[in-house]
């Protein structure tokens, strides 16, 4: 979802008014050509940020606009057993940026369109290091999901079930009511301590009880 606020924008990424402050989150804004500020996580500013740098994906690699030459990439899994390819950007801690390489191609691809809070991106062919352009696109969650492996659906769908015992019935209750009332899941998942989108869309989507009670 589009978050909006009324603030002047100063150059691409901005903290402003209480607002934000309120959130206390890492939270930044981008300014649209409209004049529309969009609320990202860390992730997704590191992603317009090396975009703004100059970096480049070109057939999978990408290109430092520092050396023209190819960055070194690791491969890291994510808490959904997802590999995938990233880079990093920034010296500093404050600057420091994990940097993945799907979510950057992604970005040269369709631009803004990617920080909507409701988009994920996916590969098309389900091999997630697979960061080719004509394999990469956006779309829905469950877009995605259906986008992977059998048996890596069915993994993630244990982890995240595995994950949801850990929240009371209070709590899953209250974060679905958040959900409705306009929280994006940047903040949601700052605010109950959930790793992934993945878990936290389980927890909002599916019905269940979980086996953690209230006292």
């Amino acid at each position: 979802m589009w978050w909006k606020a009324t603030a002047k924008a100063v150059g691409p990424f901005i903290i402003v008014n209480p607002i934000i402050t309120a959130l206390q989150t890492s939270v930044r804004l981008r300014a649209r050509p409209q004049g529309e500020l969009i609320f990202m996580s860390k992730r997704l500013e590191g992603v317009v940020k090396a975009y703004d740098m100059g970096y480049r994906v070109v057939d999978g690699e990408v290109i430092s606009p520092f050396s023209g030459e190819k960055r070194k990439l690791s491969i890291r899994g994510g808490s959904d057993n997802y590999l995938r390819y990233r880079f990093t950007i920034g010296s500093s801690r404050k600057d420091h940026h994990s940097v993945n390489v799907h979510q950057l191609v992604a970005y040269q691809k369709y631009g803004d369109l990617l920080l909507d809070d409701n988009i994920v991106v996916r590969h098309l062919d389900g091999n997630s290091l697979n960061n080719l352009e004509d394999n990469i696109a956006i779309g829905s969650r469950t877009d995605n999901e259906m986008d992977k492996p059998k048996d890596i659906r069915v993994r993630a769908a244990r982890n995240a079930a595995s994950k949801n015992r850990k929240h009371s019935n209070a709590m899953v209750e209250t974060i679905r009511m958040k959900h409705k009332e306009g929280a994006s899941y940047s903040q949601l998942m700052k605010e109950f301590n959930i790793s992934s989108k993945g878990s936290l869309s389980h927890i909002i989507h599916n019905n269940y009880v979980t086996e953690k009670y209230d006292a």
